[in-house]
């Protein structure tokens, strides 16, 4: 489960500001230089991680998930995650960083949350 391919998708939000990054499959060590580039590819004022589909996340997974979020904010941009499902938020929880994202229900709930004046 853990060593199947991670697919990537990214897409357009609802305006030109906004894009979003669709994970299917499993975020970890095997694949972080592919998550990699298709977030250096998605850089926008506002990114969103949609997480709905990752069943798996191991500690490498989450550091580029920090690292994205601490290059996002350097750059005066907004990043936030949704559908972070059970066993990622766990991992999130044991290495502590669970706090650190902007955790949203919908895209349209952290669209409306992160274009916000």
């Amino acid at each position: 489960m853990n060593d199947a391919p991670l697919k990537i998708e990214v897409k357009d939000g609802s305006t030109p500001d906004v894009k979003i990054v669709v994970f299917d499959g499993p975020v970890t060590l095997n694949n972080i230089f592919h998550i990699k580039d298709h977030l250096k590819q998605a850089q926008a004022p506002v990114m969103i991680l949609d997480l709905t589909k990752v069943n798996y996340m191991d500690s490498a997974g989450i550091g580029v998930l920090v690292n994205a979020h601490v290059s996002t904010e350097n750059h005066g941009a907004k990043m936030g995650l949704v559908g972070v499902g059970a066993r990622p938020k766990a991992v999130m929880e044991v290495t502590r960083v669970i706090n650190v994202f902007h955790i949203y229900d919908s895209i349209a709930d952290a669209e409306k949350a992160l274009t916000a004046k």
